[in-house]
């Protein structure tokens, strides 16, 4: 959750700047035309998605333990993968539609 604020605060966290604004922006944008293949939603260690109309960037760790970073609702979601839930048809649009709704 950390990571997605300081993600979220383009690199500031609490007055100060520990990544650059310029390097938030570049990896968390289509990294396609310097990839050779060309992966049109992936930016640099981050993964890029809409949910409805929404545009969020997640990280993607073990076990299935997901950050979404949703810039327009200055909202972070974190879900931990512990419980097999995707292995047992659950999706991440699934799980963020109610949440975005609500926002």
């Amino acid at each position: 959750a950390r990571l997605g604020y300081l993600y979220l605060n383009d690199g500031n966290w609490n007055g100060r700047q520990v990544v650059s604004s310029s390097f938030v922006r570049l990896s968390t944008s289509s990294y396609k035309p310097r990839l050779p293949a060309g992966l049109s939603s992936y930016g640099l260690l981050w993964w890029l998605t809409t949910v409805g109309n929404v545009r969020c960037y997640l990280s993607w760790g073990l076990y299935n333990n997901h950050t979404f970073v949703f810039p327009g609702l200055d909202m972070v979601v974190v879900r931990l993968g512990t419980d097999g839930w995707s292995e047992h048809g659950g999706s991440n649009s699934t799980f963020l539609k109610p949440i975005v709704a609500a926002a």
